[in-house]
């Protein structure tokens, strides 16, 4: 698994998975709270080491 530093930079992290679909992955240890997890893999240059910027969604359930 690859999560982003606080430095940027993608680091590789090994966990440990429990049960999974094709929509949800349980991690059972290897994660934790805060850190922020790569979910798509498929770009180029997307590797341990490698810099890198999140990309943050806006909240959808933001009140009006």
């Amino acid at each position: 698994m690859l999560l982003l530093t606080a430095e940027d930079k993608l680091e590789e992290r090994k966990i440990e998975a429990g049960l999974s679909n094709w929509e949800f992955t349980e991690i059972k240890s290897g994660l934790q709270r805060g850190d922020r997890v790569v979910t798509s893999l498929d770009r180029e240059g997307v590797k341990a080491g490698a810099r890198a910027v999140a990309e943050t969604k806006p909240d959808t359930a933001a009140k009006k």
